[in-house]
């Protein structure tokens, strides 16, 4: 076949556009008329990655194409008809076959065909021939799949192809797609891709996130035998790997039966042959090969600045990578409600704890990277394989547990035939969520479990256990410690800007380890039932497990408070120092004076001894955006002078050491009570662990906060240099950037446009933060129509008791602990949740209420640890009672009584 060139003088004339391009050596200023597929693939190449050689047919030649044979006359009239609803169904499928027609019978201008003649002599038979339409594999759109890939053997059917990418442009489908997704039909035009045709030996896709749910904490590997038609068209189920991404631990490995492949024969035509059964039903890829791909899928990730969908092939042992494109079709990380089908049940009990805002994308990134990890971990040490599915995932921003999930895990465990939604929360959440949800077992997901793979892993688990006494806590405890003070020592100026991200990658790699605390924490609580159902089976009073574990000292979290309390009484005790902190003076101002006065010098110093040991507290303490209390000054400065004014009403560091001799003489009593001999050894050995569990569970917390506090130092500094550098904007910029993007965008070696990438996610971020989920959501969560229903009215709520004892008082609510507001003594705090941000507000209240929370949640600790009556988990509390409210707290039943309107009622 002889291939017809156009013999018109416009082949002659000089081109305003560079017309075909050697991909190895495109400059920057072709690569808009390249289109998105070819943009991409100069990048790899400049990357050094392993591409097939390439050249790419720009869009001008295309534009070119239409214009001299005027088939734009006919686009032009047919958008016109189009736009006026002239047209039927049939009508348009003509108009389009027409112009296709036309497209591909039109003759080639002579110079287009020397120059691709030139190129395609120096990449060499076969080719690949694919569309690259200059508006294709934006984010958030994609036109994959709707124009051509073909396959050439010979220079004649390469320039067929060519026009036959072209005419992709003007099928139904592709047409179809950008009319209702608003895209200017003119604006879109055509280049075309012509590179290397891999005849593989397995080939297959690859994508560095999920691309159903956006999830990035691992990769999704699939494969089958020769090209990778048979994979995209569907004409043999693939080989489906699931790799961790941080740990390359490979959570899935589904091997199909391939029972037939694509390969090119000679003549140049794509074929389909039997695959003999003995390599049908084995896996296609060893997990070297695997390894491989996932080192190679992580790099590209890391040039190209966002996770991707790669196609992949293999020759004789050598990987080659076909594209790489922006993953478009999946969510966003920030809406992960759809990962599961509608039955799947989300809480934020306990997630919305830890992180209670919108988590930024930096915030996320970091926790994703060793959340899994850590809980995968603990899984994994009991049998339990949840075959890579998430336990916490975003909702609107936010973190939600996946009871679902868990509730599976514990049915296969357990051969639980009913499965309670109440309990698997550990305490109540709104009584309109649970008379609507019900956990079916046949809805719930699958999960790699099984009664005998559990107890094959009994002694394993009980070794492992034993090893995370909470009496063997304090050297782990040190241990993190000591490695968040490493970091502050280090002379960051030392380091350049890659380093500083390598560093901060690292760091954060570290905390992986901290599935020991967790551990740690599960043995406590574990040791805190068994000591409840001690004082309910024979001492008659399940209360008094909390009284036994109040007033125990060494809980760094409540010493905390105590310490702001210490500082207060300091300052109350010098007139001087009194009299310049009542002043109102902003910090700064402050600060200044102090140091000039009696007994300022002194209160300096416990100042900055405060700040050392517990300066890095703030609400939300796991979201480093947030900023910590060292940071800012003036909160604290304010929470110190209002102790100094309740000084003289209250005495919390005497109240502590009250609680603390009532539990030493309660303890005493329990033993008298207890006449066996086994019986009291088996108390004090339970009691031991409880009561030391408690304090660890607070203290490894401590710690990993403190270490997170200096990453968060380490961000603001990389933060500032980016800045300096022009490559972000504003101040914070940084956290809407993900871990994983640091180094590239350091070094450069990113396509990412790092300043439209932060302006979008802020805009998803603000977005986010005017929406409200409710606590459980089932399924997916659209905002138009979830709506949270108006708490039943009641006089009395019920939740689970945490701290025995009863407290009356005015209810004091408050939503956030960075609010401003002032707890005054003898009232009652209504909060939605507390973490060490909210522990200064314990120090006046007479009670305390949580909308969330369990039996070792911060709150609840911190009450026990300051004898303050609470009831956590109550659900719509900070909804129902309003500031001022006479309320009563019993701490022993669980209830929330609503005494009266107002203190003065």
């Amino acid at each position: 076949m002889v291939h017809k060139t156009a013999d018109n003088d416009v082949s002659h004339t000089p081109r305003a556009e560079t017309q075909v391009v050697d991909l190895a050596r495109a400059d920057d200023d072709v690569l808009p008329q390249l289109g998105g597929k070819a943009a991409g693939l100069v990048t790899l190449l400049r990357a050094g990655m392993p591409v097939p050689e390439a050249f790419c047919v720009g869009a001008g030649a295309y534009r070119e194409h239409i214009k001299i044979h005027s088939i734009h006359v006919g686009i032009e009239s047919l958008l016109r008809a189009a736009a006026s609803t002239e047209l039927d169904a049939r009508a348009l499928s003509s108009a389009l076959a027409a112009i296709r027609h036309q497209i591909v019978e039109a003759p080639l201008p002579g110079r287009l065909v020397d120059d691709v003649s030139k190129l395609y002599s120096q990449v060499g038979a076969p080719v690949a021939v694919r569309s690259s339409a200059t508006a294709e594999d934006l984010p958030g759109h994609s036109f994959a799949g709707q124009h051509g890939t073909y396959f050439a053997s010979g220079l004649d059917r390469c320039l067929l192809h060519i026009k036959h990418c072209w005419a992709s442009l003007w099928t139904q489908h592709a047409f179809a797609y950008r009319r209702s997704h608003g895209f200017n039909h003119q604006s879109v035009a055509m280049a075309v891709v012509v590179q290397r045709l891999i005849e593989a030996d397995v080939s297959g896709v690859m994508f560095t996130a999920d691309p159903m749910t956006g999830r990035t904490n691992q990769i999704i590997i699939e494969a089958c035998w020769g090209l990778g038609e048979a994979l995209v068209s569907g004409k043999v189920p693939p080989d489906h790997i699931l790799v961790d991404r941080h740990g390359g631990k490979i959570h899935r490995w589904d091997t199909s039966e391939k029972s037939s492949e694509i390969y090119l024969a000679p003549d140049g035509v794509k074929r389909e042959r039997a695959v003999e059964t003995s390599r049908a039903r084995i896996a296609c890829l060893d997990r070297e090969t695997i390894d491989e791909l996932v080192e190679l899928g992580l790099a590209v990730e890391r040039v190209m600045g966002r996770s991707l969908d790669i196609e992949w092939a293999t020759r004789d042992g050598r990987l080659f990578l076909l594209q790489a494109r922006p993953i478009t079709t999946a969510p966003s990380a920030e809406r992960q409600s759809d990962r599961y089908q509608d039955h799947i049940v989300w809480s934020n009990a306990n997630a919305g704890e830890v992180l209670p805002d919108v988590a930024a994308p930096m915030t996320w990134s970091i926790v994703d990277r060793w959340l899994d990890v850590i809980l995968g971990t603990i899984f994994d040490k009991a049998g339990v394989d949840l075959d890579g599915k998430p336990l916490v995932g975003l909702i609107a921003g936010r973190a939600y547990f996946n009871v679902s999930l868990l509730a599976a895990a514990l049915q296969r465990v357990a051969s639980m035939r009913s499965l309670d939604f109440n309990e698997i929360l550990g305490g109540m959440q709104e009584r309109s969520d649970i008379t609507q949800i019900e956990l079916v077992p046949g809805d719930l997901p699958d999960v790699g479990v099984s009664r005998w793979r559990v107890l094959a892993h009994v002694p394993g688990f009980l070794a492992w256990s034993m090893a995370h006494s909470p009496l063997r806590a304090d050297p782990f405890v040190r241990d993190v410690r000591a490695r968040a003070e490493a970091v502050c020592t280090v002379d960051v100026s030392a380091l350049s800007d890659d380093e500083l991200a390598q560093w901060i990658l690292k760091l954060t790699d570290e905390l992986r380890q901290y599935h020991h605390a967790i551990a740690f924490s599960i043995a406590g609580f574990a040791y805190f039932t068994n000591l409840a159902t001690i004082c309910r089976r024979w001492l008659g009073d399940p209360s008094l497990a909390s009284h036994l574990c109040s007033g125990l000292g060494d809980t760094q979290s409540a010493e905390a408070g105590l310490a702001l309390w210490r500082l207060a009484v300091l300052a109350h005790d010098s007139p001087a120092v009194r009299e310049v902190i009542l002043s109102e003076d902003r910090f700064d101002v402050f600060d200044g004076r102090i140091k000039r006065v009696a007994g300022g010098p002194r209160f300096r110093d416990a100042w900055t001894a405060f700040m050392a040991e517990h300066g890095h507290h703030t609400r939300g303490e796991l979201d480093v955006t947030n900023p910590r209390w060292s940071e800012q000054p003036d909160y604290v400065l304010d929470i110190v002078r209002g102790y100094v004014q309740d000084h003289g009403r209250i005495d919390p560091v005497a109240q502590h050491a009250q609680r603390g001799r009532e539990r030493l003489q309660l303890e005493r009593a329990c033993r008298i009570r207890l006449g066996n001999p086994l019986k009291r050894a088996l108390f004090g050995f339970v009691l031991r662990r409880a009561q030391r569990g408690q304090i660890i569970r607070e203290n490894t917390k401590n710690e990993g906060v403190r270490y997170l506090a200096s990453i968060r130092r380490l961000l603001l500094l990389l933060d500032e240099r980016f800045r300096d550098r022009g490559l972000l904007g504003q101040f914070g910029d940084i956290f809407f950037l993900r871990l994983e993007e640091l180094e590239p965008v350091a070094t450069g070696q990113t396509s990412l446009d790092v300043k439209r990438a932060v302006a979008e996610r802020r805009t998803e971020f603000e977005r986010n933060k005017t929406l409200d989920p409710p606590p459980v959501i089932v399924g997916r969560f659209d905002p138009s129509t979830c709506t949270i229903p108006e708490p039943v009215a009641t006089d009395i709520l019920t939740g689970l008791p945490v701290s025995g004892g009863v407290a009356a008082g005015p209810a004091r609510v408050i939503l956030r602990s960075d609010s401003g507001h002032q707890l005054l003594p003898g009232e009652i705090l209504i909060a939605p949740f507390t973490d060490p941000g909210w522990t200064p507000y314990f120090m006046p209240a007479a009670g305390i209420v949580m909308d969330m929370g369990g039996m070792l949640s911060h709150g609840s600790i911190v009450a026990r640890e300051y004898g303050i009556p609470a009831v956590v988990n109550v659900g719509p509390a900070t909804r129902i009672i309003k500031t001022g409210q006479m309320v009563e707290v019993d701490g022993v039943k669980g209830e929330v009584r609503l005494l009266g309107d107002t203190a003065g009622s």
